[in-house]
């Protein structure tokens, strides 16, 4: 225990943490920050973030074929919100516009003088004074198509060989029924994969001098002289193991404190299903939003223990910095690639191989333990002063 206290502090000391806060700042300002403050980002998501949370209050997360009608008359209610806003505006009524309807009819002129005056009034409508009636309207428009056809777009995807299956399965089960607009999913999802970007590289920083810093100072020689000896070798690599869980629940906490305790949060969505007709995403698997974020809060634990192995076993086999860095950079950058690109990007999505992300995992899984068992058949007989 005493030991590996002594080279948990040998990960963690001042210099090491401060340098790791700097990283930390630079890796969040640049990739993170953006996808926790601008949420929604700008219109119509904005608009739809209301409409979600204004369905989910009056019909819960689960809309029922019935329901239809519902969406129809909050688009009614919108479109006599927009009436009478034209009723009363100034440039409408000198342009003989007095009903939404009537404005969409004139849009679709796109020449001459009353095209022009016509599509100034729709810029100021929306983008001067920001109508929220008529950025409403867009998005129900939208709710109502992707609601009303969900089953259409299923249908045309069940005699695929691949995936036809599991189409028919989501249609039995009405899987697509559930309310969880595209840009609640996409923004979890950028989040997560530029999350995982600032994981690995603290994991890569802290964690690579872990062998090579004694063998730089000679400090190696007299530790296999000891009485402890080559068994050294397992108790930096159980360090290296304490030490990276330690480094991701950190950073995750603060990270997802962060994001669930910002202006617009998410939790209403939390218990609806991922393959919802307003997500855009279908998978292989039914699962919630809230089982989603931990299913890929569990996959970066994973990815977090196998980059510890890799690198663990490139720090061993490295004598000085100057090569542990040359050699860890494209080492470094295949795996965050993979993790942010493939694991967490396309986990469970129903136009991939099912299997294909499990098996990366595996794979990477196997590698980093043979690897590390690979170099400790060869510690028990290696010449101490190799």
């Amino acid at each position: 225990m005493r030991i590996l206290l002594n080279e948990l502090k040998k990960i963690f000391n001042l210099k090491s943490i401060l340098v790791l806060l700097f990283i930390t700042a630079a890796i969040y300002y640049l990739f993170i920050e953006f996808h926790i403050n601008v949420f929604p980002n700008g219109r119509p998501e904005g608009d739809a973030y209301r409409i979600s949370t204004k369905i989910i209050k009056e019909k819960g997360i689960n809309l029922k074929d019935e329901d239809i009608n519902y969406l129809y008359h909050m688009k009614e209610d919108r479109i006599k919100e927009a009436d009478n806003y034209l009723k009363n505006n100034k440039k409408a009524r000198e342009l003989n516009i007095t009903s939404y309807d009537s404005l969409n009819k004139e849009q679709s002129k796109k020449e001459g003088d009353r095209a022009k005056k016509i599509w100034s009034l729709h810029d100021d409508i929306m983008f001067k004074e920001g109508v929220n009636a008529f950025w409403e309207l867009q998005v129900m428009d939208s709710f109502i198509d992707k609601f009303q056809y969900k089953e259409e777009h299923l249908k045309s995807l069940k005699n695929n060989k691949s995936y036809g299956k599991r189409v028919n399965e989501m249609i039995e089960k009405k899987s697509t029924y559930d309310i969880l607009p595209w840009f609640v999913f996409n923004n979890y999802n950028d989040f997560i994969r530029n999350t995982s970007i600032l994981i690995l590289v603290s994991i890569i920083f802290m964690i690579a001098p872990i062998f090579t810093r004694d063998k730089r100072t000679s400090l190696e020689l007299l530790q296999y002289t000891s009485k402890r000896g080559r068994a050294l070798y397992k108790d930096k690599i159980k360090t290296a193991l304490i030490a990276a869980p330690i480094l991701i629940t950190i950073q995750l906490g603060a990270l997802f404190f962060l994001y669930t305790t910002r202006k617009y949060t998410v939790d209403m969505f939390y218990n609806s299903n991922i393959n919802s007709c307003f997500s855009g995403k279908l998978f292989w698997f039914d699962m919630t939003f809230i089982q989603y974020i931990i299913l890929t809060v569990i996959l970066l634990y994973l990815v977090g223990f196998v980059v510890t192995l890799i690198i663990c076993y490139v720090s061993r086999n490295v004598s000085n910095y100057t090569l542990l860095i040359g050699v860890l950079i494209p080492i470094s950058l295949t795996l965050i690639h993979i993790t942010e690109s493939i694991i967490l990007n396309k986990i469970g999505n129903l136009f991939l191989s099912k299997y294909k992300v499990p098996f990366i995992i595996v794979i990477l899984i196997i590698v980093s333990i043979g690897l590390i068992a690979k170099r400790y058949r060869k510690e028990k007989k290696i010449d101490i002063t190799w």
